[in-house]
């Protein structure tokens, strides 16, 4: 009798490649999200743009831009 091991390839099983595929694709979805976040605090940093505008241009919801305005300048108070 042979082994499952000779039989059953988890490379071709459905169920590993759609899982594998999906993994693949939340990490980019971190990547995207990561990037967003780095280009609103660089929005915030660099430009005198209000909220709204800074949620349009880094893709990001206004809410997020707000907390992220607001653990800036909790950061920037700590440095000095």
């Amino acid at each position: 009798m042979d082994s499952t091991r000779t039989f059953f390839k988890e490379e071709r099983d459905p169920y590993y490649i759609k899982g594998f595929q999906k993994g693949v694709e939340n990490g980019k979805n971190r990547e995207r999200a990561r990037a967003s976040a780095e280009f609103a605090e660089r929005l915030i940093l660099g430009t005198n743009h209000t909220d709204e505008i800074i949620a349009i241009l880094a893709g990001v919801t206004i809410a997020f831009v707000k907390a992220k305005r607001h653990s800036v300048a909790k950061k920037n108070r700590i440095k000095k």
